[in-house]
């Protein structure tokens, strides 16, 4: 059976039962997603990510140290895994309205980071909890900074976060919430 165009074989992997597990790294919109297959049948349980082994089955088998899955992996597959996925992931176009929600995010938390760490020096005793805000501002300022450089670079990622607070407020008035 060939695989899609873009698809790549991540892991081949002879199981215990003598069953042969195969996983694959396919492009899935914007994102690379591996799925396993057993035997050439899709396995039932999917995972979008390679997790850490559960605490009893590493004492058990320490050499197993992550899941995908059904499938138990090694570090070395584990990498693997992960590498293909990368590798996936480079060739597929930026998302660039996941690196501006970024980008707004890093500005939320610079906004609140001042008022966080006043708190936290006031709770300690500090008698002037805003001596810090300079270095604070300024983080807030290259945050800021960044958010526009990357708004000037893809107006049409900043158009449809307009466009979808704009319709946000609309559903907000229309439902008189």
């Amino acid at each position: 059976m060939s695989e899609p165009a873009g698809d790549r074989v991540a892991l081949t992997k002879k199981l215990r039962d003598g069953r042969t597990a195969v996983v694959t790294v396919s492009a899935g919109g914007k994102y690379a997603i591996p799925t396993v297959s057993i035997d050439g049948k899709k396995a039932d349980r999917q995972s979008a990510y390679v997790c850490d082994a559960p605490r009893e089955i590493r004492a058990e088998n320490p050499e197993l140290v992550g899941w995908l899955g059904p499938l138990m992996l090694t570090a070395e597959e584990g990498d693997a895994v992960s590498t293909a996925m990368a590798e996936v992931q480079a060739a597929l176009p930026p998302d660039l309205d996941r690196q501006r929600e970024r980008l707004v995010s890093a500005l939320d938390g610079a906004g609140l980071e001042p008022g966080i760490r006043a708190a936290e020096l006031m709770d300690a005793g500090e008698p002037d909890p805003f001596r810090e805000q300079a270095g604070l501002e300024r983080r807030i300022m290259e945050a800021r900074a960044a958010l526009d450089a990357f708004d000037r670079e893809h107006p049409e990622a900043a158009a449809r976060a307009a466009a979808s607070r704009q319709a946000t407020v609309r559903r907000v008035v229309e439902d008189g919430l």
